[in-house]
C-alpha cells in the first residue's frame, strides 16, 4: 500500500507543479486512501485545497499537522491563510503567531498577521506587522 501511495503522491506533485491543482488533489486523496494518514501528503493536499479555494477542507487537513514537526511553519501558515479567507481573523492571528515563532522572516506570515490584526482591531500590532511585511517583500 505504501508503494502505491507514493506513486499517487508523486503524480499529485507533478500535476501540482504544472498548475493542475484539481487533478493533483485527486491524486493526493488517492495517496492518503492507499497509505493511510501521511503528514507529508496531508500537508501537500491542504496547500492544494487552499489554492483551489476549498478553505474548510484545507483547515481540516492542516489542523493536526502542527504537532507533527514543531520546526515546520507551513501548517500554521496554511491555517492562517485559510482562516483569513473564511473570515475567522482571530484564529488566523493565532496560526500566524505560531508560524512567526518558527519563521519570523517569511513575508506570508508577517503580511497575513498584519491582515489578521487589522481585521481584529489590533491596530498597533497591525502597523508593526505591515512594516515587517513591507521590509520582507523588498
Amino acid at each position: 500500500a505504501s508503494d502505491k501511495a507514493r506513486k499517487f503522491a508523486r503524480l499529485g506533485g507533478l500535476l501540482r507543479t504544472r498548475g493542475m491543482n484539481q487533478a493533483a488533489a485527486l491524486e493526493y486523496e488517492k495517496a492518503i486512501d492507499a497509505g493511510g494518514p501521511d503528514d507529508y501528503v496531508a500537508a501537500k493536499l491542504s496547500r492544494t485545497y487552499l489554492e483551489l479555494g476549498q478553505h474548510e477542507r484545507a483547515i481540516e487537513l492542516a489542523e493536526p499537522l502542527p504537532g507533527a514537526d514543531e520546526g515546520d511553519a507551513s501548517p500554521h501558515v496554511t491555517l492562517g491563510v485559510a482562516y483569513l479567507a473564511i473570515g475567522k481573523a482571530d484564529k488566523a492571528a493565532v496560526a500566524f503567531e505560531d508560524a512567526l515563532r518558527i519563521n519570523p522572516f517569511d513575508p506570508t506570515v508577517r503580511c497575513g498577521l498584519a491582515e489578521a490584526y487589522v481585521a481584529t482591531g489590533a491596530q498597533s500590532r497591525a502597523k508593526r506587522e505591515q512594516r515587517a511585511c513591507a521590509i520582507l517583500r523588498n
